[in-house]
């Protein structure tokens, strides 16, 4: 491997077959830097893998700049302390996360006027602890991590947890264009047809889809204070959706609030708002797409959505949960 260039670097491991890093002369407990295809790469820590940089580096403008990286923030993670009033907002990635931003700070807030801030301020894996520590109550909190990641404290501590999923086909043709309009960070250079390939590989960022909802979904049934839905539920019946959310953190609202909900958080009217954009603030390409539902149609070929489908359907059919996908 790759001398460090300071404490907790990530190392390259020069041991990769077929871009792939081979995982048995891994160790586990140092950030590793996997290369992929065209360019793309993740980290692997504890066994896991997350995105190459400490998401820190690409969020809005204004924040300040601290020098961590994974190894670096999980071990301080360790420090995490809950607040009973601590409203949490967990999916994985590219699945209405920037949505439920804004959705669960009005219902919080019991307004129909935007934060005009993105996920960032409030996303806890950008977040130091100290930062984290100096937020004032109640904290809306948001996270992609794994389940197995999320402190017990929160558990514990009777937080109010939202887990929102959404079909994985639409979420990697999402996380596609993501990766595109944050191409300065990731330094991919190829398509699509390329991106499939590594989407259905465990080395992506945070795992593969199904390496993580189907876990969350499992370990939700039986506790209250997580409430499971769906995106394509949000994105269908938004205003019956969004008064279950609004009744999970106790607040009550008129048919004619919910209503305004609904015209302030429509994909439409967020597209509109740049300070909840961070990409197009960046490189001007945007991450709030169309939020279809079924946009995979559009690029999934005959052969991978029988490979996809060869792969992820055992998984989804044992599940308790819809996964709608048109």
């Amino acid at each position: 491997m790759a001398e460090n260039n300071k404490a907790g670097a990530f190392e390259d491991d020069k041991e990769t077959t077929n871009h792939e890093t081979n995982l048995a002369t891994v160790d586990f407990n140092v950030a590793t830097q996997v290369l992929l295809k065209h360019g793309l790469k993740s980290t692997m820590y504890k066994g896991d893998f997350f995105p190459n940089f400490w998401p820190r580096t690409h969020f809005e403008p204004g924040q300040q700049i601290v020098d961590l990286d994974w190894k670096d923030w999980f071990e301080s993670f360790k420090d995490f302390k809950a607040r009973e009033d601590d409203v949490i907002v967990s999916s994985y990635p590219k699945s209405g996360h920037h949505w439920m931003n804004e959705v669960v700070y009005m219902l919080q807030h019991g307004t129909t006027e935007s934060a005009n801030i993105s996920k960032g301020r409030n996303f806890i894996e950008v977040k130091t602890m100290e930062e984290l520590e100096s937020m004032p109550s109640p904290r809306l909190l948001l996270t992609h991590l794994k389940y197995e990641h999320i402190p017990k404290d929160m558990l514990s501590k009777g937080c109010k947890m939202f887990y929102m999923y959404r079909n994985p086909k639409d979420v990697a043709v999402s996380y596609f264009y993501h990766i595109i309009a944050l191409e300065s960070l990731y330094d991919y250079t190829g398509g699509w047809n390329e991106y499939f390939d590594i989407m259905l590989k465990e080395q992506h960022e945070y795992g593969r889809w199904l390496d993580s909802v189907p876990y969350w979904l499992e370990k939700s049934k039986g506790i209250p204070e997580i409430l499971v839905f769906s995106y394509e539920n949000l994105k269908k019946d938004f205003i019956n959706t969004a008064k279950k959310l609004s009744a999970h953190i106790g607040k009550t609202y008129t048919d004619e609030f919910f209503e305004n909900l609904a015209e302030a958080c429509s994909i439409d009217t967020m597209k509109k708002n740049d300070s909840l954009d961070f990409a197009r603030l960046k490189s001007g390409k945007p991450l709030i797409r169309k939020g279809q539902v079924g946009n995979w149609k559009n690029y999934f070929t005959v052969a991978q959505n029988e490979q996809f489908n060869t792969l992820y359907n055992p998984i989804i059919d044992k599940l308790d949960f819809e996964v709608q996908f048109e």
